[in-house]
């Protein structure tokens, strides 16, 4: 991934006149919109995974590595700052003040710790806000548990990376071999830039151009008006129709069971066969993700019977990917939603289903509408960009979010992952259910707020016995 906050084509940024470095390390609008709207907790965006081993890693060894990947990987030695002239959005720069020690744990289970007391601990961890003084990211190593395996959970804040970037940054603290050097000599450490901002005058041109050619590009008319503008007013409305449809307000959810929200979060995963998955898409002409939100649809629907209720539709986060090759750490994502019609239990219906919102949602034109608008945000009073972002997160009954990681084993230090397990952070919602295939297998991390899921156990259970319904042969 490159630089959230590299502009790319067309993106406004005039390199002429605007120090590349400055422009290069500014966030971009959707990542500072994920970074200032915490000042409502609920929409805290923690992310969290959780690397199974079958053997205890060495905690000196662990912490040199990471020592040493930090130094390769200038993301994980860069803190937020903010501009002072307050124009500019937030940038990224080393921290001149660096220390492994705040970023890097040691936690031990006794030797008999179970994997419900590792999701309580990762539950636990992720739990806590992340320093925002610092970079963004935490690793603690779990040590202690049953028949001497370990674990890593791995903390990062939603405003460093996207799903995919975080698996790409994984492959640079991995090694597809269990071939490694445990002494390897440390890189020095990145220079602090210690630059200022730009002068009043180019900061207002960089904002500018960037927000009227990310506009012009969203509505797809900038340059053909004239020869056509019939077309262009038609193109014109499309955009705003789907602008009513991307950035209305979600209302307040309609579900008596799961319509409660609390701070609270409870951890829970289960695995299943990547090959089965691609089968049951197959299977109607579709694809894993579809098998994947059919299993969340019909999983949701029977829990909702286990209370005596009904649930006829299903308000569904799903993010659509918009990242390329040449792209970086940052968020390179749009925040969408589907209604699921959940009417039916037949998993064929709700796999075609799922496949028709989701290529639905990938298409609309407003999509490209959600970057110019985020920085529109960030010249909001914080209370008031805080109360629109809201609007638009709560209220979504369940977060899906499919990534694709490695599909080879991974080492870390010498010793196979034998397991990864992510955890979304839930921004409002009921339920966020983030599924990473690796090796073969498709690991799937169900983070709850107890408020409106009263019965985690009881709501994974309907969800695995939902994905072996769609997974069936038929």
């Amino acid at each position: 991934m490159t630089s959230p906050t590299s502009p790319g084509p067309g993106s406004g940024c005039d390199h002429e006149k605007m120090p590349a470095d400055l422009a290069d390390d500014r966030m971009s609008g959707l990542d500072t919109l994920v970074w200032n709207i915490e000042n409502d907790p609920r929409l805290r965006s923690t992310v969290t995974a959780i690397f199974g081993f079958d053997e205890p890693l060495d905690p000196a060894v662990l912490r040199h590595h990471l020592d040493r990947v930090s130094r390769l990987v200038p993301r994980m030695h860069q803190r937020v700052v903010h501009d002072p002239l307050g124009i500019a959005p937030p940038r990224w720069e080393t921290d001149p003040d660096f220390c492994l020690g705040r970023h890097f744990r040691v936690a031990t289970l006794g030797g008999q710790g179970t994997p419900r007391q590792l999701h309580e601990l990762a539950a636990a961890v992720a739990s806590q806000a992340l320093d925002r003084s610092i970079p963004l990211w935490e690793f603690t190593l779990v040590n202690g548990l049953a028949d001497g395996r370990s674990a890593l959970i791995v903390k990062t804040h939603h405003a460093l990376t996207d799903g995919m970037g975080g698996m790409q940054l994984m492959l640079e603290l991995c090694d597809l071999t269990p071939s490694f050097e445990p002494d390897r000599e440390l890189p020095p450490p990145p220079t602090p830039s210690g630059r200022d901002a730009g002068s009043v005058e180019s900061e207002i041109r960089y904002e500018a151009g960037r927000f009227l050619r990310n506009l012009g590009r969203a509505i797809d008319t900038a340059g053909d008006v004239a020869d056509d503008p019939v077309d262009a007013a038609q193109r014109l409305g499309s955009a705003i129709s789907s602008a009513r449809r991307v950035l209305s307000p979600v209302p307040p959810p309609e579900s008596s069971v799961i319509g409660a929200r609390s701070l609270d979060i409870d951890f829970r995963s289960f695995a299943l066969s990547l090959e089965d998955m691609r089968r049951a898409g197959r299977r109607v002409g579709g694809t894993v993700n579809d098998a994947f939100v059919a299993g969340i649809s019909l999983g949701m629907t029977n829990y909702h019977r286990r209370f005596g209720a009904s649930l006829e539709s299903l308000r569904v986060s799903v993010p659509v990917n918009r990242r390329v090759d040449s792209d970086g750490v940052g968020n390179h994502f749009t925040p969408g939603k589907i209604h699921l019609d959940t009417s039916t239990s037949d998993p064929d219906e709700l796999m075609r289903r799922a496949h028709r919102e989701v290529n639905l949602l990938r298409n609309e034109p407003a999509n490209a509408l959600v970057e110019p608008v985020a920085n529109l945000l960030r010249f909001l009073p914080a209370a008031l960009s805080t109360s629109v972002a809201s609007a638009l997160f709560v209220g979504i009954d369940v977060a899906a979010s499919n990534v694709a990681g490695s599909p080879v084993p991974l080492h870390l230090c010498g010793h196979r992952m034998t397991a990864l397990i992510p955890f979304g952070p839930l921004i409002g919602c009921a339920a966020n259910v983030t599924m990473v295939s690796f090796d073969g297998t498709v690991h799937v991390g169900v983070n709850c707020d107890p408020a409106a899921i009263s019965d985690p156990a009881m709501f994974v259970h309907e969800l695995e016995a939902a994905y072996a319904t769609v997974l069936a042969d038929r």
